[in-house]
């Protein structure tokens, strides 16, 4: 369905997805994290801008064309920030980040049609070298991880999971809840997670999308989709991400959360891989991802006792499509039908019956106002 914009405009509406990526972020203190991660990602520190730095002295000579590119570029641009923190963490990415530059150029010299793992496998490294760069490993990046999708089914389609890229999830351990089957069964994104019970909750954090030509877009959004249904079961009020490739180049990161019972998604923002100052930035938003991460987990068990009360006391219902229903096929050709973002629409077919939890999250209306939801049962009129 991915590679297919009719039917997934249609989809869409009735997941209640807005796919139009929005550019410009509400004023509303709801989104400050995501302004704070914009922030995060202008902000460098002096000594990227310093030729003489020990930290870029070290450098292989191969990567000193890359060097001056970085400096040329911190010390022209007035949008970027130089501050005197040293970011003890940079210099050991520095080489892995300007490794990206050259092999992304040296792919294009080639001028022949790139593959997907081409593109990947330098991504890949990054983001596990991100996530894996210290003892807690709250945050985990699985390859090609099938989602189910929340049960909507037309005449022209049905569709019950779709296998994404890259699935980062939180692993929450040490909650009682792990402990009840029928919630692992029904909370559980990740398609074979659940099945028996497990030591931690996998909340879907982030969903990742490759295409050799055109972009990842849609099924980007079909993850993210999966992953906030997921949070809603919960009642948690958190933003997911999606990382897609746009063309062979550039790499898109948004942001999607529910907003008036809709889910809105948000540029973070897009990254050329053939400029270093770009693929640092990107580096950054990885980092301030997987920090953010940090923080709803310790929100989830901060909630656990609550969480396990209300399960006991008004089970969710189940919201995902049918176990026996088969998952969205990857082929070689569906990545040019996702140059277009799906319609979006006001109006839906689904009918949503919620009730309430208490949560720790912010919300964008007052508590007396806002309800969250512990689960929602959808049903196509």
């Amino acid at each position: 369905m991915a590679s297919k914009p009719a039917e997934f405009a249609q989809w869409a509406i009735r997941a209640r997805l807005e796919s139009q990526v929005n550019r410009v972020i509400p004023l509303d203190p709801f989104f400050d994290k995501m302004r704070y991660i914009q922030r995060a990602s202008i902000r460098f520190p002096s000594w990227l801008a310093n030729k003489n730095s020990p930290n870029l002295c070290i450098l292989p000579a191969g990567y000193q064309k890359w060097v001056e590119k970085l400096i040329s570029k911190l010390s022209r641009n007035p949008t970027y920030s130089l501050s005197g923190d040293e970011d003890p963490d940079l210099p050991s990415f520095l080489r892995p980040l300007l490794h990206i530059c050259e092999r992304q150029t040296r792919l294009s010299a080639l001028g022949r049609q790139h593959t997907e793992m081409d593109i990947r496998a330098v991504i890949d490294s990054l983001v596990i070298y991100t996530y894996e760069a210290e003892q807690m490993r709250t945050l985990r990046y699985s390859a090609e991880q099938t989602l189910k999708l929340p049960f909507i089914r037309t005449k022209n389609f049905d569709v019950a999971t779709i296998t994404a890229d890259g699935v980062h999830s939180l692993e929450i351990t040490d909650l009682d809840l792990n402990e009840e089957y029928k919630f692992c069964e029904i909370v559980s994104a990740i398609k074979g997670v659940g099945a028996k019970t497990p030591t931690a909750l996998s909340l879907v954090h982030c969903v990742t999308e490759y295409k050799r030509t055109g972009s990842g877009v849609n099924g980007a959004m079909m993850g993210m989709v999966s992953a906030l249904y997921q949070k809603r079961v919960l009642g948690l009020d958190h933003f997911v991400f999606g990382i897609y490739q746009c063309r062979t180049e550039f790499i898109r990161i948004v942001a999607a959360a529910w907003q008036d019972n809709k889910i809105k998604v948000y540029e973070v923002g897009s990254y050329s891989l053939k400029c270093p100052v770009q693929v640092i930035q990107f580096y950054f938003v990885l980092r301030e991802i997987k920090r953010l991460g940090y923080e709803y987990a310790d929100e989830v068990k901060s909630s656990n006792f609550a969480l396990l009360q209300l399960f006991k006391e008004d089970p969710p219902g189940d919201i995902w499509a049918r176990d026996d229903l088969s998952a969205i096929p990857e082929t070689t050709d569906e990545s040019d039908a996702q140059e277009k973002y799906g319609e979006s629409s006001g109006h839906t077919d689904i009918s949503v019956t919620a009730s309430i939890i208490k949560g720790p999250q912010t919300s964008t209306k007052s508590n007396k106002q806002r309800t969250q939801s512990w689960y929602i049962q959808t049903q196509v009129s």
